[in-house]
């Protein structure tokens, strides 16, 4: 009985652990797949949420720019944060695609400077491109 319960366990663990990586390549395969014309991107902070709809639109361009960013990512690059570890973001940008809403957001983690919340979990995002446009950003607000 004890060797079914850990044999039962054990494909569970592996179960589990294929959803994991399954999920971070939907995340990674969305990401490559985002249309410019159908992505409407904001930049907010602290600073500008003080004032009721101050957060900067991006342009067609910078929309582009950030797009071909998320598009070079791979799948090293993001980690899923299951224990939701790291700070409270002060920055980041405010995605609106077929009216859904989507935040890439300052995670200030050891396994990723950004983070964004995709289908129920919190992913890490390290790419030193992604951050340094964001934080370009944050010296304007």
């Amino acid at each position: 009985m004890k060797k079914i319960i850990f044999i039962i366990l054990t494909c569970l663990l592996v179960a589990l652990a294929g959803c994991s990586d399954s999920d971070k390549a939907g995340l990674v395969g969305w990401m490559h797949e985002l249309d410019a014309k159908q992505t409407t991107v904001y930049f907010w902070s602290q600073e500008l949420l003080e004032n009721p709809d101050s957060e900067i639109k991006l342009t067609p361009e910078e929309t582009q720019a950030l797009l071909s960013v998320l598009s070079r990512l791979d799948i090293d690059d993001i980690t899923w944060n299951k224990t939701h570890a790291g700070i409270t973001p002060t920055y980041g940008f405010h995605l609106i695609i077929d009216g859904e809403d989507y935040y890439i957001n300052q995670a200030g983690s050891p396994h990723g400077q950004t983070e964004i919340s995709f289908q129920g979990k919190l992913w890490l995002i390290e790419s030193e491109t992604l951050h340094a446009l964001m934080q370009a950003y944050q010296g304007i607000s």
